[in-house]
C-alpha cells in the first residue's frame, strides 16, 4: 500500500531478547486500519501506531504490513545482544593495585554502550587463574560457580602479590537472550 512505513524506534536492527519498539504508519487509512505480523517471533499492537516485536532466532525477520487487504514486506536484521564486559569491580582489566583487587568480592558483566538500557547478565561460572610472584611453583587455579570468588578463589586471591597476574576465563553468564561463553578473559597484572 503507498504510504505505508515501518521503522525501528531504537534501532536499525531486532535484538532477540528485548521488546523492540517498532512504529507503523499506515499513510492515510490511520493507525487502526493497520495489522502486522512477522515471521521469526511475536509482534504486538500498543495502540496508535505502536508495535512491540520479539524475535527468536539471529538472521532476518519480515514484518507484513496490511492495510486495506494490500500486504507489505519489510525485512530487519535479527541479532544476539552484544557480549557484555566481564569486571571487577570497576575494571576491565589491566595493571590495578594488588589490595584493590583483593577487595572485590567476585565478577560481574556490564553491558555497555547499548540502545536498550537496563539489559541485565548474570555471571553463571568462571575460571580464575593467578600466576607470577607468589605462584613460582605453581599457578592458582579454581573453578568459580556464579559471579562470587568462590572459598578456594579467595584463597589463592590472598597469595597474590606485587607482580601477581590474575586470568579470568571461561566466563559463561545469563542475559534476556539465553546463556552464553565470553569470548577472550579479564586479565589483571597487580601493582602497588
Amino acid at each position: 500500500p503507498t504510504g505505508v512505513s515501518v521503522s525501528a524506534d531504537a534501532v536499525k536492527v531486532l535484538y532477540i531478547g528485548v521488546a523492540n519498539p517498532i512504529s507503523i504508519s499506515g499513510g492515510t487509512k490511520g493507525a487502526e486500519a493497520i495489522n502486522a505480523s512477522i515471521d521469526n517471533g511475536s509482534i504486538e499492537n500498543k495502540g496508535g501506531g505502536k508495535f512491540s516485536a520479539n524475535v527468536e532466532t539471529p538472521g532476518k525477520a519480515i514484518i507484513n504490513v496490511s492495510v486495506d487487504g494490500k500486504t507489505t514486506p519489510f525485512e530487519f536484521k535479527v541479532k544476539r545482544i552484544p557480549s557484555p564486559t566481564p569486571m571487577v569491580g570497576t575494571s576491565g582489566g589491566g595493571t590495578l593495585p594488588v589490595n584493590a583487587f583483593k577487595a572485590n568480592v567476585g565478577l560481574r558483566a556490564e553491558l555497555k554502550d547499548f540502545v536498550f538500557e537496563g539489559i541485565k547478565y548474570d555471571v553463571q561460572s568462571f575460571l580464575l587463574v593467578c600466576q607470577g610472584k607468589g605462584f613460582e611453583e605453581k599457578a592458582g587455579v579454581s573453578v568459580n560457580k556464579g559471579a562470587y570468588f568462590s572459598p578456594d578463589s579467595k584463597a589463592i586471591i590472598e597469595k597474590c602479590k606485587v607482580g601477581s597476574s590474575v586470568i579470568i576465563t571461561d566466563i559463561i553468564v545469563t542475559g534476556p537472550d539465553g546463556q552464553r561463553k565470553l569470548d577472550g578473559t579479564v586479565a589483571f597484572n597487580l601493582s602497588n
